[in-house]
Order: structure tokens, then sequence, then C-alpha cells
């Protein structure tokens, strides 16, 4: 088999890659770090790297980005082009077939953390044996971040009680001891973790105080001198609003809708999920991007907002709620129509061409868009109470989809989800309670960490004003 040359920097290490070998699962092989809380599924996109063309020295291999490239032999297409030409990959989009020079991005919001907190732990070696402190934010969709030396070395995705499962196979080989467990909301089971006897334990309360709390650290509102939004869209969902010391919460009733929960091919932002959606009239075939362009499962956030926007502005989706006939639709036995985004016989296609044509057809039916548009009218109205309670006007507005990076802004402001704000001023991150859950948990006690800044927060209950209801049935529609 053939080898091949790969160097990392910041790292300034260089390894061998065989022929077809994964750029990302290269990198945790030979104890690279690249950021990632997906485990290299494509969903996150944390794992971005830039190819150098140049090497300072004649001993470091220079990059062809024809070298990074999938293993049926297409190009792999840049997750993102800067201004100033520079392009940068998901790394685990990509496969190595020849030399590469490779520069790894960090994650900025770890950045900030170790800037802002001083991080607790204990020397390891790369290998992560010996003893080490790991954090575990159980909320409804959180991280757990190991932290070592004072540096932030990885990150874990977990969602419920797969955060013991995912933290037990990222630490759990080695013999890892953890010394420090820090809990949001209930104990999880701990299974095969090596917990020590003498650990220090923290439980951090799921309330609303503390979600408002961990969601202020975690988007970095509690120093905000400006007055900000956050519209958190995944698990239950929240608004949260802040200005200088003064915070206000509010919880959404509905919002799981809107993270793809509840419709028909609803899926999380995994390999093959629909992350948006483009509707031509005059061409036969829907044009569709999937996560690591793989064939189509089902609809993540990001798809679900173009879909439903799409359907209205192109007339598929007639103002009653009801589908015209088409031929991107179908009538089911019960009278319900639905729109064939991808399947057998009704093939998509991706920008670069690629035919989509999966065996199960990937369907958003006249329920599906309704569900959407009622959960939509039920959070216009929680940030238009919320808003009106606050009193003052955000200049930036933060949208947490939970790893959901497909969300498009311009889709957010046309549905009339930007709380008055042009796209530019919309921001799409990532887990803001899970991040905040680290923050405090790298203190000395989470506890009072939290506490401080629970302190400053107004729990508003929307549902409790009398024009809820008539406000959030006016805005159940495309604006």
């Amino acid at each position: 088999m053939k080898r091949h040359k790969v160097y990392f920097e910041p790292a300034r290490k260089l390894v061998e890659a065989d022929e077809g070998e994964n750029l990302f699962l290269l990198a945790r092989r030979t104890n690279v770090h690249i950021d990632s809380s997906c485990s290299a599924q494509g969903s996150c996109h944390l794992c971005r790297v830039r190819f150098v063309a140049g090497a300072d020295s004649k001993a470091l291999p220079t990059s062809s980005v024809a070298h990074f490239r999938r293993p049926d032999g297409s190009a792999v297409e840049p997750f993102q082009r800067h201004e100033d030409g520079t392009s940068y990959y998901l790394s685990c989009h990509g496969h190595v077939y020849g030399d590469l020079h490779v520069s790894v991005s960090p994650r900025t919001e770890l950045a900030d953390v170790a800037a802002r907190q001083p991080l607790v732990g204990k020397m390891v070696a790369a290998d992560f044996t010996g003893t080490v402190e790991v954090l575990i934010a159980e909320a409804e969709m959180t991280h757990g971040y190991l932290v070592s030396g004072g540096v932030v070395t990885r990150a874990v995705a977990m969602r419920g009680e797969q955060a013991v499962a995912g933290a037990t196979t990222e630490l759990g080989q080695g013999g890892v001891k953890i010394e420090r467990l820090i809990v949001v909301g209930e104990q999880p089971k701990i299974g095969a973790l090596n917990v020590s006897d003498d650990a220090t334990r923290h439980t951090i309360p799921d309330d609303h105080a503390s979600r408002a709390a961990s969601l202020a650290l975690g988007a970095g509102f509690a120093e905000s001198r400006r007055p900000q939004a956050l519209l958190s869209l995944h698990g239950s969902g929240s608004v949260l609003l802040a200005s200088r010391a003064k915070l206000l919460f509010a919880p959404l009733g509905g919002a799981r809708i809107l993270s793809g929960e509840g419709i028909q091919c609803g899926v999380p932002p995994v390999p093959g999920a629909i992350d948006s959606v483009q509707i031509v009239p005059m061409q036969v075939r829907m044009l569709l991007t999937t996560v690591r362009e793989e064939s189509p499962i089902g609809l993540c956030a990001g798809g679900m907002f173009d879909a439903v926007y799409q359907l209205a502005m192109t007339g598929v989706a007639r103002t009653d709620g009801r589908f015209s006939e088409s031929r991107t639709t179908r009538t089911r036995p019960d009278g319900v129509r639905e729109v064939v985004l991808a399947g057998p016989g009704t093939p998509a296609l991706s920008p670069g061409g690629i035919i989509l044509e999966p065996q199960t057809p990937v369907v958003f039916s006249e329920q599906d868009f309704a569900a959407v548009l009622t959960a939509k009218g039920r959070v216009t109205a929680t940030l238009i109470l919320a808003l009106e309670a606050f009193g003052e006007m955000p200049h930036k507005l933060l949208v947490d989809t939970g790893g959901d990076a497909g969300v498009n802004p311009e889709t957010l402001y046309a549905l009339g989800l930007s709380v008055g704000l042009e796209p530019d001023a919309i921001e799409i991150i990532g887990d803001a309670m899970g991040l905040g859950a680290v923050i405090a948990g790298v203190s000395a006690q989470p506890e009072r960490a939290l506490g401080e800044i629970q302190k400053s927060v107004r729990v508003l209950d929307v549902e409790a004003d009398p024009r809820f209801s008539a406000l959030a049935r006016q805005h159940a529609r495309v604006e």
C-alpha cells in the first residue's frame, strides 16, 4: 500500500498516512488534535483545515488540493472561502492520496474559554493514560470537554445517556481516572467511567435560572455591555436577552419542531441529512445539499427552514397551507399531499451536478409544513413579548442550533425570525448551554459561578400573557 507524508501545523508533526486514509481519522490516530463534537460525522463543521502550498523546509511536504479527495476520486468542495482567497475544508470529508501540508484551524470558543478561565487539570501522556479531569455537562444537548494540563485537548459530543458512552469510548482506553465530575441536571449512569472514590462531584440544577446562566456564559453574554439576543432552537428552546447586568430568559414551547424533531423525515445533522433546499420552478429536480454529500436520509433544521421558505415562495404551498398539484407533489391515501424532495424515480441534484436518488423517499408533507409554521408562530410571539418586557433592542442575534451549521441567516430573516435585525447581524452558533456549563465547571465552585449570574436572571412566562395565543396565530405564516 502506498504511504504519504502529512505535516500538521501548528502541532509541527510529520506523520505517514496510508493511501486513502481519512484525514481527520489520521490526525486522531497520530494524536494531532483537530476540534470536533460529532466524531467525524460531518455535522459539527468544527474540523476545519487549510492546505499550505509552500514549505519552509525541503523536508516538509507541500500541498496539492488534488491529494485531498473522496474515495471515488471526486473533489471535496471547500467549506469556506475567505475574501483573501484562502479556502477551508472539513478534514473529515476527504482522504489522503498524496503528500499534504495541513494547517489546523483552532476552535475560537475553546480558545476564549482558556483565555477567560484558568483551566484546572493535570498533565497526562499523549495516550491519555494517567489522571485527568473530564467535565460532563448533561442537558438536552451538551458537550463535554477533556481538560489536561490547562489545555482543552479533546471535545466529546454527548446527548443524554450517550454522554456516558461517548466519554467512556474517548477516555476508557488507557485506564483514565476521573477526579472531578460536573453534571447538569440528573446524575447520569456513569457506567464504565473510572471515577475515583474521592472524586469531587458538582451538580448544577437543570432549572430555568441555571439554563439562563449557562446560556449567558456560553454565548459570552455574562459580560455583555450592548443589548444582545440569543434564540436557542434545540431541545425545548428558549430566548435570552442580555444587556449589562440584566438578563431576561423566556422558555419556548414547540421549538423541538424547529430543530427537525416531530416532522415526518426530521433527522439530526448527521451524514445524509438535507441541510439546504432550492426549488427551481423550471427544472424537474430539486437542488439539495446534504451533510458530507451523502445520499439523503431526511431533513435537519437547515433543510427544513429552506423547504418551508422555498415551498411558500414558489407557490407550491398555498396561503391556506395546502400544497398545489405539481410534478413535485403526490397525494397520500389519507388525502394529505406531500413534496418528494428525493427518492426512487424522483432524483434530486446537488449543486455540483451529483444525482441524489435514495432508496427511501425523503418527503415533506402539508402536516409538516403546518407544524413548522405553528412552532414558528409561537417562537415569534415569544420574541415579541420578551423584547417588549426587556425594553431594549438588541444589536446582534445569536441563533443556537445545537450544531446544525446549515441554518442560513438569510432564510431566518425571510421567515421573520430575526427580531428585526438584518441577516449580517445574525450569527449561527453551536451548543451555548453545554459550553457555558464547561466554563462554569473549570472554576473551583461551578455552582457558585452560575449562582452569581442567576441573581440577575428574570424568567418570563410568555404563555401567561393573554396576547400570546393571538400573536402566535398571527405569525404562523411565511412573512
